[in-house]
């Protein structure tokens, strides 16, 4: 299997034809979102929290953050399709239940990132006594997933969209893509933001660096977004 890709994560072919490569993606992304009404439910605040938060403890070390970015994706798409996690460590708690589904799904993310990761490299973080139950939990995630654990993301779009909005005669100086990006990682952060679609947030996040750090350039930038037609203008 190939190395996740984020700017093409389904391997879809014509790589090179943006425009058409981000139809197709524009097409299929509503299948990697939450269900409508996730970010208001209560129930599932609390979860979220302490999965986050062991997502961060997991990944502290890791230089990848497509990692612990793909983790979050995966905890926000399971709970709000499959409502409760699975209960694996029996009398042990929820609290443990989540860290236990929080490092499986930083495990799954890192297996599609890397053909030479081992789930051993993350038992260092004191969680030993996890690892013939991870096995168990990546399993059930996978099914609550549908398998589907290659998403379409802003990541996806940011890197889809840009090549039309790069032209010469308006750009200055290099478009900040690791500011956009990181723009991108911490909104996804913030559950109020699972209710957009990934093209949305992406061009957001454009123009929300060009007009931090390309101000000269902002407004041609925001001109041609809003005149793509594989973003929802009203969204934007």
């Amino acid at each position: 299997m190939e190395c996740y890709n984020p700017s093409n994560p389904l391997e879809l072919p014509d790589a090179d034809e943006e425009e058409h490569l981000a139809r197709t993606y524009f097409d299929v992304e509503v299948d990697f979102m939450v269900h409508p009404g996730y970010r208001t439910d209560d129930r599932f605040i609390g979860i979220r929290h302490t999965a986050l938060s062991a997502i961060v403890k997991y990944t502290c070390d890791q230089n990848d953050a497509f990692v612990p970015y793909l983790a979050i994706n995966y905890v926000d798409r399971f709970l709000s399709t499959n409502i409760n996690i699975p209960v694996i460590l029996n009398g042990q708690g929820v609290k443990r239940n989540v860290e236990l589904f929080a490092f499986s799904c930083v495990s799954i993310a890192s297996k599609i990132r890397s053909s030479d990761f081992s789930v051993s490299d993350l038992l260092k973080h004191q969680l030993a006594e996890f690892k013939d139950d991870v096995e168990i939990m990546e399993l059930h995630i996978m099914e609550g997933l549908n398998q589907r654990v290659r998403p379409v993301t802003a990541i996806t779009f940011m890197y889809l969209l840009l090549p039309g909005l790069l032209i010469k005669e308006v750009q200055q100086q290099p478009f900040p893509t690791t500011f956009a990006a990181r723009i991108i990682f911490q909104i996804h952060k913030d559950i109020r933001f699972t209710e957009f679609r990934p093209s949305t947030l992406a061009a957001s996040a454009i123009l929300a660096s060009t007009y931090e750090r390309l101000p000269g350039s902002h407004s041609q930038f925001l001109k041609k977004i809003s005149s793509s037609s594989v973003v929802i203008q009203s969204e934007v």
